[in-house]
């Protein structure tokens, strides 16, 4: 496995693609076992949109799961699973092989979010926000 990492200028790490896989395929596992369905968000859902597969480049993987999929049974199952996980009031996250992984804990009701588009990768179907362009002048909700 290669674990290159490129610095920037801004001082923000930029994994390789193999690194960004492995960690966006931890990170279906984990949700699929909760049985919690996800939405990518970010420079990854973007790549995955264009289609710029197999040359993912990224600082993280984003994540999006509404809260309504977050009872009981699928939280205590993430913590099984993932059990160096930290939540928080907004956000869950860890770190899978030193990537970053962040997913965004949804209340509201964004448009985006209620029909998201897909894109298979690696056999996986993963769902992006639709209208993606919406989404993408509002990212940083």
């Amino acid at each position: 496995m290669t674990t290159k990492t490129i610095t920037l200028k801004s001082n923000k790490v930029i994994f390789s693609h193999e690194q960004l896989r492995e960690a966006l395929l931890y990170t279906e596992d984990v949700l699929d076992r909760a049985l919690v369905p996800f939405i990518v968000l970010g420079k990854m859902a973007e790549q995955l949109r264009r289609e710029e597969i197999p040359i993912f480049e990224a600082d993280r993987i984003q994540i999006a799961v509404l809260e309504r999929y977050l009872s009981d049974s699928p939280t205590s199952i993430i913590k099984m699973v993932a059990p160096q996980a930290v939540w928080g009031e907004n956000t869950i996250r860890f770190a899978h092989n030193g990537v970053p992984v962040e997913i965004k804990i949804i209340r509201q009701n964004y448009d985006f979010f209620k029909s998201p588009d897909f894109r298979f990768y690696y056999l996986i179907i993963f769902n992006i926000p639709n209208p993606f362009e919406k989404y993408w002048k509002m990212r940083m909700f």
